[in-house]
């Protein structure tokens, strides 16, 4: 499992809170108002990848 890390702030905590009428599990990060479904997947969401270049790209011209 990934640490917490919000992509936003940085805070490494977060809450439960909950909805009124709703089964599902809400977080929210406890530096920011950042509202979430998955911990997890929010976190990783601020680790983005690079993506490779294609063999043979060329710089374009500026």
């Amino acid at each position: 499992m990934t640490p917490f890390k919000c992509p936003h702030c940085g805070t490494t905590s977060y809450e439960a809170i909950a909805k009124p009428g709703s089964s599902r599990k809400v977080f929210a990060c406890c530096g920011c108002t950042a509202v979430f479904l998955d911990p997890e997947r929010f976190t990783l969401k601020g680790q983005t990848q690079v993506p490779a270049r294609p063999p043979g790209w060329i710089q374009p011209p500026s």
